[in-house]
This record gives structure tokens, sequence and C-alpha cells, in this order.
């Protein structure tokens, strides 16, 4: 979040480091038993 929006040192976030949505998605199901339509 930080990195992206920071002028000094600009980098790429590591691609690893990012979540995806179905990860996200996943998450939530199992942390919150939330149902995302």
């Amino acid at each position: 979040y930080r990195i992206s929006r920071r002028r000094i040192q600009k980098r790429k976030v590591p691609r690893k480091h990012r979540v995806t949505r179905e990860e996200a998605i996943k998450f939530m199901k199992e942390k919150f038993n939330v149902k995302i339509t």
C-alpha cells in the first residue's frame, strides 16, 4: 500500500507480497465466515 504511493525510493511491490482477489475472498470466508457473491 505504502510503496506504491511514496515518491522517494519508488519500487514495485513484489508479486508474492500482493494478495490476489481469490486469496482475499478465501481469507474472508475462512476468517469471518462471509459469503461473497
